[in-house]
């Protein structure tokens, strides 16, 4: 076998079988999935405008805050 005809991967020919079926596959979304996609995705949006809100000094790790007070202190 030359250098020219070795595979530099690490997979098995298993696994590139298994990955090129698995791109010939089309992912169909249920009209439940993408509504449930689109519920999380309206929920992480709340909560990172709620945290941008706050401005950028906020923290929420309370413990951290006075850890520093008290190093200066």
């Amino acid at each position: 076998m030359s250098l020219s005809q070795v595979d530099g991967s690490f997979h098995t020919p298993q696994w590139h079988a298994a990955r090129l079926a698995s791109l010939n596959t089309t992912h169909t979304i249920t009209p439940d999935t993408d509504k449930l996609m689109r519920e999380y995705r309206a929920q992480l949006d709340a909560e990172r405008a709620l945290k941008l809100s706050k401005g950028r000094n906020y923290s929420s790790d309370k413990s951290r805050k006075g850890y520093i007070f008290n190093f200066i202190h």
